[in-house]
């Protein structure tokens, strides 16, 4: 009788353990963002959905699972802190202000820049991100330091040329030799 109490106990822990808990929308949020903190894409696959969509304006980035994960290589090629400054859920929404610095940012003039974010989920994944408001953006700043980088690479790099749409870990690593030998470059 013992040993089929213990059997019965044992086969209860196992599939009590078995279960997986459901996060809270904002628990899977906190997980997306560790994830990119931590390097750890496999944490940031089990709360994206699918596919995933980031908006920013009227331009839209959908990913698969796979190819985000190019996307994931690509932001830490560059080195993208990213800090979660806020979180506020109401139900199933939640917003977001995120911060962000990297030598990137520096060099575009908006180290650090701060994003408030709408979550959208889809089967209790995250579907898309869509960006609502950079309120300390200098968004001339950036566009004037862009065009003078992309434009001085394709006059003396051009092998590199084409690192600004490239959101592969090899796109990152071509953005990182365009910063450095833009700012390295003669007479600057």
């Amino acid at each position: 009788m013992k040993k089929c109490v213990f059997l019965y106990l044992m086969i209860c822990l196992v599939l009590v353990s078995c279960v997986e808990t459901k996060m809270s929308p904002t628990g899977i949020v906190e997980a997306y963002y560790e994830g990119f903190e931590n390097g750890n894409f496999d944490q940031i696959r089990k709360v994206i959905g699918d596919s995933i969509s980031i908006k920013s304006g009227d331009y839209v980035s959908s990913y698969s699972r796979n190819s985000f994960y190019n996307f994931f290589k690509w932001d830490s090629v560059l080195q993208t802190q990213k800090k979660l400054v806020e979180l506020n859920a109401s139900g199933s929404e939640v917003i977001t202000t995120i911060s962000y610095s990297s030598a990137r940012y520096q060099f575009l003039n908006n180290n650090n820049l701060t994003c408030s974010y709408k979550i959208i989920f889809k089967d209790e994944k995250i579907s898309m991100l869509e960006e609502l408001d950079c309120p300390n953006a200098n968004w001339p700043a950036w566009e004037k330091q862009v065009n003078e980088l992309v434009e001085w690479i394709k006059i003396h790099h051009p092998e590199l040329d084409g690192f600004i749409n490239d959101l592969t870990m090899q796109g990152g690593i071509n953005y990182m030799k365009a910063l450095q030998l833009y700012k390295n470059r003669e007479n600057p």
